[in-house]
C-alpha cells in the first residue's frame, strides 16, 4: 500500500494588500516570486489576485493527493461565459474540462496512445531532433537563440506527430500567434478587472487575430487530411467526415 500522505498545514501568504491581495507582487515577477513564497513558507499556500484565492501546491504528494486520489474532487471549473486562463486558447478541452467531458475526450484520444503507434511517434521526434542537431553543428562557433530554437523545435515535434507534415513555412507566424495568446491567456488569469473580448482594444484585436490565424491552420490540415482519405499514423486520426 502507498504511504500516507504526510500532513501539510495551509499556510496564508501575508503582505496582502486590501482588494488587490498579492495581485502587484505576482504581476511584476510571478516565477520568483512564487518561488520565494514556496523557500519562505513551504508546500502549501494561499494567496490572493484580487477577488480570486489561489492555492499554491509544491510537494508531489500532495499533486498525487488532488490529481490522482481525489481527482474526483478536485476539478477544473470552466465559465463558458467568461473563461480565463488556457481555458481562452483551447476551450473545454481535454486539458480545461473535467468530470463527464473529460472522460469522454479521453475516451476518443485513448487509441491514440497504443504501445505501437507510441514507438512510431517516438521515432519521428528523434528524427526532428537529430535534424536540429546537425543544424547546430553547422553553426558551431556562432551564437544561438536557444529560446526560440527550441520553441520552433517543439512546434516542428507537434506538427509532425500530429498531421505527418511540416509547418516550419509559417513558423515565424505560429510563433507570434502563440506568444500573443499565451501572453494574453495569462495576463487574463491574474486581472481582475480585464475588459471582455468582445470589447475592440489593442490587445483584444490583436488576440482575436491569434486565434483566427491558429484556427485557420489547424483546421486548413484538417480539411487537406479529411479530402485526401490518405491513412497516417499519427497523433491524430481524422475522419474524412466531422463528428
Amino acid at each position: 500500500m502507498p504511504d500516507p500522505v504526510q500532513p501539510f498545514s495551509l499556510v496564508d501568504v501575508p503582505g496582502g494588500a486590501p482588494l488587490l491581495g498579492h495581485l502587484r507582487a505576482f504581476k511584476q515577477r510571478p516565477l520568483e516570486t512564487m518561488a520565494a513564497w514556496w523557500r519562505q513558507h513551504g508546500d502549501a499556500l494561499r494567496f490572493r489576485l484580487g477577488p480570486k484565492t489561489i492555492h499554491l501546491i509544491s510537494h508531489p504528494d500532495l499533486a498525487d493527493e488532488i490529481l490522482v486520489q481525489q481527482a474526483d474532487r478536485f476539478v477544473k471549473v470552466y465559465d463558458p461565459r467568461r473563461p480565463d486562463g488556457l481555458a481562452l486558447v483551447l476551450g473545454n478541452g481535454l486539458v480545461t474540462s473535467s468530470g463527464e467531458v473529460w472522460k469522454r475526450h479521453r475516451r476518443i484520444i485513448q487509441p491514440v496512445f497504443h504501445r505501437s503507434r507510441m514507438a512510431a511517434m517516438a521515432d519521428r521526434m528523434a528524427q526532428v531532433g537529430e535534424q536540429w542537431l546537425a543544424g547546430w553543428v553547422d553553426k558551431a562557433g556562432q551564437p544561438v537563440d536557444i529560446a526560440a530554437d527550441m520553441m520552433q523545435l517543439a512546434l516542428e515535434v507537434i506538427s509532425q506527430t500530429m498531421f505527418t507534415t511540416s509547418v516550419a513555412h509559417h513558423i515565424d507566424q505560429i510563433n507570434h500567434a502563440l506568444r500573443v495568446s499565451m501572453k494574453y491567456a495569462f495576463d487574463s488569469f491574474h486581472n481582475p478587472l480585464r475588459l471582455p473580448l468582445w470589447v475592440p482594444t489593442a490587445r483584444n484585436r490583436e488576440f482575436r487575430a491569434a486565434l483566427q490565424f491558429m484556427d485557420g491552420l489547424i483546421y486548413g490540415l484538417l480539411a487537406e487530411r479529411r479530402q485526401s482519405g490518405a491513412q497516417h499514423n499519427e497523433l491524430l486520426p481524422v475522419s474524412k467526415t466531422p463528428s
